[in-house]
């Protein structure tokens, strides 16, 4: 019987209804739709005063609609499965307050237009990595690299701007162009136990 049906039936009926659904004995499957009460809580109706809950091998999370099935475990429905989803919102993958751990040979994520990573902390561990992209911008507050040896290629322009720059070399610093220039707006200072000009 749907919502619509039992709404236009006596407050008799509708209270018979309501009693033999409350009745189903523990482990009952039942398949029924998700509402939302005035106070914003999910329920499987017609049955608005059982607990609802989301069994942990459903990791889809359940919204206002949804098809789901169901079962009984005394004052509580247990949602097992979502069989059919009529709004357009995006499949949510929740573990609830537990951790989620993907394992498998090969694990690849493909968005058409986009993939958003948000985290507090987020960590790479790899033996490789590699990027690939069109473009990349990197904003952050604080930059730090450290690496045994690092080798950068720039086919045409490697612009750095900053307020003040400091390159310091243990052994060895080469600056070589086909045409150099050094220029001080107020102070060029070289300074050395030889130079060596020309």
């Amino acid at each position: 019987m749907s919502e619509e049906v039992i709404s236009t039936c006596s407050s008799a009926t509708r209270r018979r209804y309501l009693d033999a659904s409350t009745t189903l004995p523990a482990g009952s499957p039942v398949i029924a739709d998700v509402k939302i009460d005035a106070a914003g809580n999910f329920y499987l109706f017609p049955w608005p005063d059982h607990a609802l809950k989301t069994a942990v091998s459903c990791l889809i999370s359940p919204q206002e609609g949804d098809r789901v099935r169901a079962v009984f475990d005394r004052q509580t429905l247990i949602i097992t499965d979502i069989l059919a989803r009529t709004s357009a919102g995006p499949r949510v993958i929740n573990s609830q307050e537990h951790d989620l751990h993907l394992v498998a040979p090969n694990i690849s994520l493909q968005g058409k237009e986009g993939i958003t990573l948000q985290a507090e902390n987020i960590s790479l561990l790899a033996a490789t990595s590699r990027w690939l992209a069109e473009r990349m911008e990197q904003v952050s507050r604080r930059l730090f690299v450290r690496a045994d040896h690092a080798h950068r290629q720039i086919k045409h322009t490697d612009n750095l701007q900053a307020e003040n720059i400091h390159h310091q070399a243990a052994q060895t610093l080469i600056i070589k162009g086909r045409l150099a220039s050094v220029k001080g707006a107020t102070v060029l200072k070289v300074d050395g136990s030889q130079i060596h000009m020309g």
